[in-house]
């Protein structure tokens, strides 16, 4: 039985939930709902109804959460696990309170394992999400600065990335990260089992934790290679393809302080004549906007173009207000050997200059 929310999506058969939003109330689409074909309409509180499915089921659901690197991580690990079990994954970013629902409704009697990402803004958001989804095991990626406007500090949104720490469960931490021994003191305080992981390129560190979480539930090498050989990042995330002899790092979904560092780390890694960056404003920043756009560190990378006022903070070689005009410089002084990244919060839209790269 599927469940929707949207009759935009909803299909002839599903079950129609209608959830009241800030912007929008699903009752006044009932009629609609039944139009398009939902077998019936069930008035019910989303998360608690998800949750009392969720129980129905005694399933491994390994519940993945950090500052970046979320989507990839679940993706990758859906694809590793996939080789063995039934496996139900969130769908795209459907990590919050409407998403991690939909997900959990998503297990029937098929499913020998399920994969849910969660995301937060503040304080108690992963605990309702956890509470709700009942985790068995999970994965943090990392402790960053996302969010720092709202929480403060990184040894808040810490805190508040642990509340997915459970007695009982495994937990999958990633050894480099600077908040490491934090998180395994807590899971060690919370009668929870911790599991490292970790990776000699900081490209390959969310591959490192699907294989880590991979080989626990018995999966052998060849069954996680075969997995994660034909899986593709989410669009616009690392995407890498190459025209005329320049290798195009397509990371333009969004961006924040710790994805952009991040993504820097992995353009120095990567083999090229020379490392250009391009990069557009970092937003929901708060009072740390202009900071933390000055702090970002560019060392290592050839040549570094920005895009927009904030961005402009960030130590760079040229900066632009107009992305079309971007577009055309980086055309005319790209060539052969080249590697070039180019990331900016989604609000920006700067995919539109890979494409004009690509084409």
């Amino acid at each position: 039985m599927a469940y929707s929310i949207d009759t935009r999506t909803l299909k002839s058969g599903d079950v129609f939930i209608p959830v009241k939003g800030e912007h929008f109330d699903g009752h006044d689409f009932i009629p609609e709902a039944l139009a398009r074909g939902a077998s019936q309409v069930l008035d019910v509180n989303l998360g608690e109804f998800s949750a009392a499915h969720r129980q129905k089921y005694n399933i491994p659901v390994i519940a993945v959460t950090g500052s970046s690197g979320k989507t990839t991580t679940k993706d990758l690990l859906a694809a590793a696990l996939g080789q063995k079990y039934n496996v139900v994954k969130s769908d795209a970013n459907q990590n919050n309170e409407i998403g991690v629902p939909l997900t959990l409704l998503k297990i029937d009697e098929k499913t020998e394992l399920a994969i849910v990402e969660m995301a937060m803004r503040g304080r108690g958001q992963i605990d309702y999400l956890a509470g709700l989804a009942k985790p068995t095991h999970a994965v943090i990626t990392n402790i960053g600065r996302t969010h720092i406007e709202l929480l403060g500090s990184a040894d808040n949104i810490a805190r508040a990335k642990a509340e997915v720490i459970r007695a009982g469960m495994t937990i999958f931490l990633n050894e480099k990260d600077a908040y490491y021994q934090y998180l395994a003191d807590t899971a060690a305080a919370r009668n929870a089992k911790v599991a490292p992981y970790s990776s000699a390129r900081i490209l390959d560190i969310n591959e490192a934790a699907a294989r880590t979480v991979a080989g626990y539930f018995g999966l052998s090498e060849a069954e996680i290679a075969a997995g994660l050989k034909p899986c593709q990042p989410s669009p616009h995330r690392q995407k890498i393809s190459e025209r005329g002899g320049v290798i195009i790092i397509d990371d333009t979904y969004n961006a924040n302080p710790d994805a952009v560092d991040f993504a820097l780390q992995a353009l120095r890694e990567t083999p090229a004549k020379r490392r250009i960056a391009v990069l557009g404003d970092m937003l929901e920043l708060g009072a740390w906007a202009e900071k933390l756009h000055k702090q970002v560190d560019v060392s290592g990378i050839d040549l570094v173009y920005t895009l927009g006022r904030l961005a402009a903070r960030i130590p760079c070689h040229k900066n632009f207000t107009d992305k079309t005009q971007l577009a055309q410089e980086l055309q005319n002084i790209l060539r052969p050997g080249d590697a070039v990244l180019v990331k900016g919060s989604r609000s920006l839209g700067m995919e539109t200059i890979v494409q004009e790269l690509l084409n």
